[in-house]
């Protein structure tokens, strides 16, 4: 994950969802659409580096890059079996669509015509979506408008 020195990082939490994709050889994962970098540093709850396997539900804490990807600081086995179907995710809305109600974070599409919407979107708006991922798409249920640093400004300028 490129990191600019001069951009910070935000923390964030609870992407959460079911392990599409591992890469062990670039330590990396995708949950719920989301590319998400782990390192030596990463602390693993009730799972191990070695014990990822498609098809696990996952909860992840970590640091959002300015690319949309994440470096986790924590993967957790998500053990709560009241969980539903959806899948949870953050990131900073890239190509938003209002006639069609889409944005991009990152390669994965937003389709929020029937979700319901916390503030008002915008492109390098940072954002939480929960929904139901198909494929490349997630068919969002809801969408809140989350703060860096404690303030409005949600772009890295």
């Amino acid at each position: 994950m490129a990191v600019n020195p001069q951009k910070p990082q935000q923390l964030v939490a609870e992407v959460e969802g079911v392990v599409t994709a591992i890469d062990r050889g670039n330590q990396t994962i995708i949950i719920a659409g989301t590319l998400i970098s782990y390192n030596n540093l990463t602390h693993f709850i009730d799972t191990t580096e070695a014990n990822l396997t498609l098809g696990q539900r996952l909860e992840v804490n970590g640091y959002l890059g300015q690319d949309n990807s994440y470096l986790a600081t924590m993967i957790k086995l998500d053990s709560d079996t009241s969980n539903d179907d959806s899948q949870y995710t953050r990131g900073l809305i890239e190509q938003l669509d209002t006639t069609n109600r889409t944005f991009r974070l990152d390669q994965l599409t937003i389709d929020y015509n029937s979700a319901s919407v916390e503030g008002e979107l915008s492109n390098g708006a940072l954002v939480k979506v929960a929904g139901v991922l198909t494929n490349q798409t997630m068919t969002a249920s809801s969408i809140e408008l989350e703060m860096f640093g404690g303030n409005s400004d949600s772009s890295y300028d």
